[in-house]
């Protein structure tokens, strides 16, 4: 309440924050206040917090957020310099849902984050290209990218009517179990292993089907299996420091002849 006169707006998230500093007329005073807000932060909590110059523009998690002249405010998506981008290669062995999920998720990200049309396609096309450069192919990218701005248009569009209502209650929701396997290139597909689930679990020819199994309180709950996916390890998860720091025997750094 001591600064609501000067500051506007505020957000935090974990330990990053940003607000909108309302200026007073008097350029001195503005600038005192600044300080003092500054000093009293500081000396809360035992914490000491590190502050950006005021500006009409910061960068803020991965949002640029600008104050324009007008007073309306834009976002854009903020992308570190140093950013590699080092997305899965196509020969990486992770179920194709996962490249589903990276463009369909990164295309709303974008679209969500940018106010501008056009910076949003130039992100886009950014995406596509970086993608592109890890050695994944335009035939299966270009289908993924139409899809994923389709359906993030439609979800934006939706979200605010949706958002505004209360969520119905789901009655009679199905149950699911889940069928955990690691996933492998020359294994069957998923479909695959729903085509038998539905054939010798659910609608078994002269069986009767899971649902009419009799478990503790009722039948079988449920008609319905879900394949779930987990990678294998990599050489990072073998070979990462905590591992080889327990194993026995000398260090690797025993090998290494001394200097001097």
């Amino acid at each position: 309440p001591r600064w609501t006169h000067s500051i506007h707006f505020v957000r935090r998230f974990i330990d990053d924050g940003f607000a909108i500093w309302i200026h007073h007329p008097d350029p001195i005073i503005d600038e005192e206040n600044w300080k003092q807000f500054q000093k009293e932060v500081n000396s809360l909590h035992g914490l000491s917090w590190e502050f950006d110059p005021r500006s009409q523009s910061i960068d803020y998690m991965d949002m640029i957020i600008t104050i324009e002249k007008d007073g309306s405010i834009t976002t854009s998506l903020y992308e570190k310099e140093m950013n590699l981008y080092q997305y899965l290669p196509p020969n990486s062995c992770h179920p194709p849902g996962v490249l589903t999920g990276l463009v369909m998720g990164g295309v709303l990200r974008i679209l969500q984050l940018c106010s501008d049309r056009d910076d949003a396609d130039g992100h886009i096309f950014n995406f596509y290209h970086r993608l592109i450069s890890r050695g994944h192919q335009p035939v299966n990218l270009l289908p993924l990218f139409d899809r994923a701005i389709s359906n993030a248009e439609l979800y934006i569009a939706n979200y605010s009517t949706k958002s505004s209502k209360s969520k119905p209650t789901v009655s009679g929701k199905r149950e699911s179990i889940y069928f955990h396997i690691p996933y492998h290139r020359q294994d069957p597909r998923a479909r695959h292993w729903q085509e038998l689930w539905q054939k010798h679990m659910v609608q078994p020819i002269g069986k009767s089907p899971i649902t009419s199994i009799p478990c503790e309180t009722a039948n079988f709950p449920t008609d319905k299996m879900t394949v779930c996916y987990s990678r294998h390890l990599n050489l990072g998860n073998l070979l990462s420091y905590r591992k080889l720091d327990k194993c026995k025997g000398r260090k690797v750094s025993s090998f290494l002849p001394l200097e001097g």
